[in-house]
């Protein structure tokens, strides 16, 4: 039986080493470790988290950034607030 990676439970899934959320445009599908939903879910606010403090970084720049990026800023832009 396999354990999670993290906590040592029963595996109820995968969680991608490599959030897919911050790399969207890369098989990130074959770099897993065995997980249980309460680690996985619990991980995905604090990818959100580094998504978003990394756009907020670069908010006096997003004119001179590609539009790939500004587009990003345009989605995210919402959710800034709950970033601390």
């Amino acid at each position: 039986m396999k354990k999670c990676y993290f906590c040592g439970k029963v595996v109820t899934g995968d969680e991608h080493a490599l959030p897919r959320m911050m790399f969207r445009e890369f098989d990130c599908d074959s770099i897993t470790v065995p997980s249980c939903d309460v680690c996985n879910n619990e991980k995905s606010g604090r990818d959100q988290a580094i998504v978003h403090g990394f756009l907020k970084s670069l908010n006096g720049y997003k004119k001179s950034l590609s539009g790939n990026v500004q587009k990003a800023f345009y989605i995210m832009e919402k959710s800034f607030n709950y970033t601390k």
